[in-house]
């Protein structure tokens, strides 16, 4: 049994680093600016503009519908950044609404991180360091798919 579960476990591990990899050996994209929805979570939205030759990402949302009126669905990150290829690493920043303040200070002590990698119409949040910023049960880690403009 010890070696199925082995065998298993490698497997899986060897699906995810090739489906890791295959996303992330995407080219770099032209233009990564726009507006990006969760895949499944269409109340999660990834924003990216270019400013100051660094891109400000915005994730608003968070919380799965289907988990019911109690999960947090309300969250906002802001964070800035350089892309390398088509990995965006940022550091949250300042974000100040009706109901909700992260101060710059914060930001710099906490030293919260967001990693996304882009591919053509798609983004994939791979890092969010949330836990004790927003609620619990937001989720921010996952596929985007990019919204066409109008």
């Amino acid at each position: 049994m010890k070696k199925l579960d082995h065998r298993i476990a490698a497997a899986t591990l060897a699906l995810t680093v090739a489906w890791q990899t295959s996303f992330a050996a995407d080219p770099a994209p032209k233009g990564i600016s726009g507006t990006y929805v969760m895949v499944g979570n269409v109340g999660t939205i990834l924003e990216v503009k270019a400013e100051n030759g660094q891109y400000r990402l915005e994730l608003s949302g968070g919380g799965m519908a289907s988990a019911g009126a109690a999960v947090a669905a309300d969250c906002l990150i802001a964070g800035q950044g350089k892309l390398k290829g088509n990995r965006l690493a940022a550091a949250f920043s300042a974000v100040d609404t009706d109901t909700f303040s992260y101060s710059a200070t914060q930001a710099k002590t906490e030293d919260r991180k967001l990693k996304v990698v882009f591919g053509p119409s798609k983004a994939k949040v791979i890092r969010a360091d949330t836990l004790g910023y927003c609620g619990l049960a937001a989720e921010f880690i996952g596929e985007y798919r990019r919204k066409s403009g109008k």
